[in-house]
């Protein structure tokens, strides 16, 4: 009796024992889905957050820059002469007074539109 069912014995065991490695596979997908789903929303959620944080840091520096290359604009010397100034130079240097300057030299003032070539006297 136990002759004839023995030849079957290791391929109901091994069926056995697959069946049960699904079920615990289920169990164990089931079980880290739960587990890891709230965290993969945590995840998200601070993606989302730091992505928006990096945008509005992004934007607010660009702002600054503009504001700042604003300025520069404003204060360069090009801007200077536009308003009217110009920039005398003896020697390539700028003249801040009148004792920096030999009689008969050669000056170059330069205005917003060109260079103006003169002689002292």
């Amino acid at each position: 009796m136990m002759e004839g069912r023995l030849p079957s014995m290791p391929g109901a065991a091994l069926t056995r024992a697959q069946s049960r490695i699904d079920r615990m596979a289920l169990a164990l997908q089931q079980l880290s889905s739960r587990k890891l789903q709230p965290q993969m929303s945590r995840l998200e959620s601070l993606g989302s957050t730091l992505t928006m944080s990096v945008s509005r840091y992004m934007e607010n520096r660009r702002g600054r820059l503009d504001s700042i290359a604003q300025l520069l604009d404003a204060l360069s010397p090009q801007a200077t002469l536009k308003r009217g100034y110009s920039i005398t130079r003896f020697n390539g240097v700028a003249v801040r007074s009148q004792g920096d300057v030999p009689e008969g030299s050669v000056l170059e003032t330069t205005l917003a539109d060109g260079v103006i070539y003169s002689v002292t006297k």
